[in-house]
């Protein structure tokens, strides 16, 4: 049985669901617009790191006939194919080198019964990456409760599956496009001094949209590593395999 960074979380936190999922063998088959368009995102990304072409025509498509399926509206349809578009264009800015081991999955035996499971969106030699698209970016004094455990089991899986210690890096983009301010003066003095800075306040917005810096859309959070990560997983490790053994003797989802 493998142990995930979602998992492990399911165990901390949502008994009822992990039951149903992990005991019962009981998952929900709702469409979730939501994972839709990150299941398209992230096969967008992966097939540009290896292939070194994003094909946004592709995976759009792909996305669309998942929503015609679901029977969603045309305008949740519409504002899908909007999102992902974004996405597209922001990530051209963001991720600019293709790495070799994109949605690389690294299965670490624990016993006889369980595995660590992390698949990682970006393994290079010095640093383990994992992208988030977001509406906003999390604010630095919450971004390490936000993203630690998964960053932590990363390097931990890294380190007993190679001995390297590698950094982490969370690699937050956003959804939408550079929000822009909505007075002309403030417009003007965002745009390159050598672009024209004339014309009406949707002309310089449809301007500045074509000179947005990786910088607007993005944020990136680093993690060191840390000798503390090893005695942290192996607890964490060791008290979700206590939990998951615990659910599994439940006769009922009652109980």
């Amino acid at each position: 049985m493998n142990l995930s960074n979602r998992s492990i979380n399911l165990l901390k936190n949502d008994n009822i669901t992990r039951y149903k999922w992990y005991v019962m063998k009981e998952r929900e088959s709702e469409f979730q617009t939501y994972f839709a368009i990150g299941k398209a995102f992230a096969e967008m990304v992966e097939h540009y790191h290896k292939i070194g072409e994003w094909n946004l025509e592709k995976f759009a498509k792909n996305m669309k006939e998942e929503y015609v399926t679901a029977g969603m509206e045309q305008e949740d349809i519409d504002n899908a194919m909007i999102i992902l578009s974004d996405l597209y264009n922001n990530a051209q800015l963001v991720i600019t080198e293709r790495c070799d081991k994109s949605e690389y999955t690294s299965l670490l035996p624990i016993d006889d019964k369980y595995t660590l499971k992390c698949t990682y969106d970006a393994l290079r030699d010095d640093i383990v990456e994992d992208y988030k698209t977001v509406t906003s970016f999390t604010k630095e004094d919450e971004s390490l409760e936000k993203y630690w455990q998964q960053i932590k089991l990363y390097q931990y899986s890294e380190y007993k599956r190679t001995g390297n210690k590698l950094r982490g890096k969370i690699t937050e983009i956003k959804k939408w496009k550079a929000t822009l301010p909505t007075k002309k003066e403030d417009l003007i003095a965002m745009i390159p001094e050598w672009v024209d800075t004339s014309g009406t306040v949707v002309e310089l917005k449809q301007r500045l949209q074509l000179h947005i810096t990786k910088e607007q859309i993005s944020q990136e959070i680093y993690f060191e590593w840390e000798e503390s990560i090893i005695p942290y997983i192996e607890d964490l490790i060791r008290k979700a395999i206590l939990k998951a053994n615990y659910l599994q003797e439940l006769k009922s989802i009652d109980d």
